[in-house]
């Protein structure tokens, strides 16, 4: 009887997904996100050679500004694995085994990941628009990812509610170990510490509405859920 009814909420909070999924909590397109620290010495040439790639390639470029240890980030969209893996697509021409070992040789760290996220002119848009990107990456504690997602779309609701900054939301695939990577999009550093203009007790009751048990209790469930959580401010190469 407990299995049946465990396996009941799961099948119900799978099903809201859909129903609370905002601007940037759709998982319809398929990225790659690499995270790049530079050997010493050779971080000016580490970005220039990526700048000169991403010419040819389809990706945009963050570098770090406070927060984690990575220097850049790409965000590559490939739309599918049957893009990512026929041989006949320029860019996957692109991704050839000497430009790897370019880059082992510039960086001293590397990381690859296949992730879902929202369709491209989100991306695109939110990368051309803005100039401070705040990037959250997520670990989930086993067995806690369908959650962690829910979490992520009600916090997006409430945000969305409140007048702030809805963030685009990747859902891990394949690759290295994260579960989940938030973006919001911000106009400067300004804005991004704003917050929103509404008082306590209304920002409660959009909390309440959404989910939670309160203002004061987003922050204490989303860590409820974490193994762990890099937290980082990134601008745009351009």
């Amino acid at each position: 009887m407990r299995l049946i009814t465990f396996l009941l909420s799961m099948l119900m909070l799978v099903s809201t997904l859909p129903a609370l999924a905002k601007e940037g909590h759709e998982f319809n397109d398929l990225y790659r996100v690499t995270l790049l620290r530079a050997a010493p010495g050779e971080f000016s040439r580490l970005l220039a050679d990526m700048q000169n790639k991403s010419k040819r390639g389809n990706y945009h470029i963050l570098r770090h500004s406070q927060g984690d240890h990575w220097d850049l980030m790409t965000i590559e969209h490939w739309g599918s694995y049957s893009a990512w893996f026929d041989p006949a697509n320029p860019k996957r021409q692109t991704q050839d085994k000497s430009w790897r070992e370019h880059l082992d040789r510039l960086s001293s760290y590397r990381s690859e990941w296949f992730a879902y996220g929202p369709d491209k002119p989100v991306i695109e848009q939110g990368v051309h628009n803005n100039d401070l990107y705040h990037v959250e990456m997520f670990r989930a504690l086993a067995g806690h990812k369908i959650k962690l997602l829910h979490q992520r779309a009600i916090e997006n609701e409430y945000l969305q509610q409140t007048g702030q900054v809805v963030n685009v939301v990747f859902k891990g695939d394949q690759g290295t170990d994260w579960d989940v990577m938030t973006i919001g999009f911000h106009k400067s550093l300004l804005s991004f510490a704003k917050g929103s203009d509404l008082s306590v007790d209304e920002k409660d009751k959009i909390a309440k509405q959404v989910g939670f048990k309160g203002v004061a209790d987003i922050g204490p469930y989303l860590r409820s859920l974490l193994a762990s959580h890099n937290d980082t401010l990134a601008v745009s190469v351009k």
